[in-house]
């Protein structure tokens, strides 16, 4: 029979502790990285924010709408989803929308890919 002494509990709670942080980081890179992948993996998202991408003091969901050649309501709602993911802001300049990039979001998503490797 093995006797473990309090000290010895508190050593292996503490690195039961420390694997569990580095499994809830590892997978909270994973739950971040969801969003907007799963925003890019449609053709139509990912053709929108390589426009936006390409402005980035903004660009007008008009603009955008028909670089893309779809109708502003259908942009609107994949710039909703854009947006909702982190991958784009909006700003109302009178009664228009600008879509801007926002490209630390997308370092983000691609430094998690690489880490894969």
């Amino acid at each position: 029979m093995t006797i473990l002494y309090f000290n010895d509990y508190q050593n292996i709670k503490a690195s039961c502790a420390d694997d569990a942080a580095e499994i809830d980081r590892s997978m909270m890179n994973k739950i971040d990285a969801i969003p907007p992948l799963s925003a890019l993996a449609q053709p139509v998202r990912l053709d929108m924010f390589m426009t936006i991408a390409k402005h980035d003091e903004g660009i007008s969901a008009s603009e955008v709408a028909a670089a893309s050649k779809v109708h502003l309501s259908t942009a609107s709602a994949h710039l909703t989803i854009l947006r909702n993911a982190g991958l784009v802001t909006s700003r109302r300049e009178g009664r228009t929308i600008i879509y801007s990039p926002v490209k630390t979001r997308l370092r983000d998503v691609i430094n998690f890919l690489s880490a894969i490797t």
